[in-house]
């Protein structure tokens, strides 16, 4: 990150951090804070990824209910054999 470690524990001792000081911690210790503090918004947000997910999700759970519908008619096809 380029700074010293008096540097370092002088940001955490902060009320505030700055938008590029947070960016650059996060790169570091691979933690990604700014999702992180979206966790405590009042209101709930996805990301493209977790939209992506969720539609994914939802085409299988589709196919799902397809196969289901199939299994069960063969099923009564075997009964009635």
């Amino acid at each position: 990150m380029g700074i010293a470690p008096k540097g370092l524990r002088a940001y955490f001792k902060k009320d505030t951090l700055q938008f590029a000081v947070l960016w650059k911690l996060s790169l570091v210790l691979k933690h990604i804070f700014l999702a992180q503090l979206g966790e405590y918004l009042l209101y709930r947000f996805e990301t493209i990824q977790e939209k992506a997910l969720k539609k994914e999700l939802a085409k299988k759970n589709d196919y799902i209910q397809k196969l289901e519908i199939q299994l069960e008619t063969l099923r009564e096809i075997i009964q009635k054999q």
